[in-house]
């Protein structure tokens, strides 16, 4: 059985995943307590996910900084994340929607 080679990153990809890389390191540097439960923070969680809003990933609008098990809650529990303010729908990018989550969590405008 043949099988072909897997295609490489191209350069746009490489770049973009670069620049994301950056932007989480500056945002955890910032922000280096988990938002939900105090303890360190070690992930960047995406209020919506990267599949729902193609420019997720470079948003540090959409960011939160959670510990390790607070980020595989609010992924694990999408419905209860959201009434807290750590998930919003695909159809909830806008500014407004964003001002209600900060308000869920609690945390003042930037």
């Amino acid at each position: 059985m043949k099988r072909t080679p897997l295609r490489g990153r191209s350069a746009k990809r490489v770049q973009a995943d670069r620049l994301r890389k950056w932007l989480r390191t500056q945002f955890l540097a910032i922000h280096p307590d988990c938002e939900r439960c105090g303890q360190p923070a070690s992930d960047v969680h995406e209020i919506i996910r990267r599949s729902q809003a193609k420019d997720a990933a470079l948003r540090p609008e959409l960011f939160v900084a959670l510990c390790r098990a607070c980020h595989t809650w609010a992924t694990e529990h999408p419905r209860a994340a959201h009434a807290a303010g750590y998930v919003l729908w695909s159809w909830e990018d806008n500014d407004d929607a964003l001002e209600v989550a900060r308000i869920k969590r609690r945390i003042p405008y930037r």
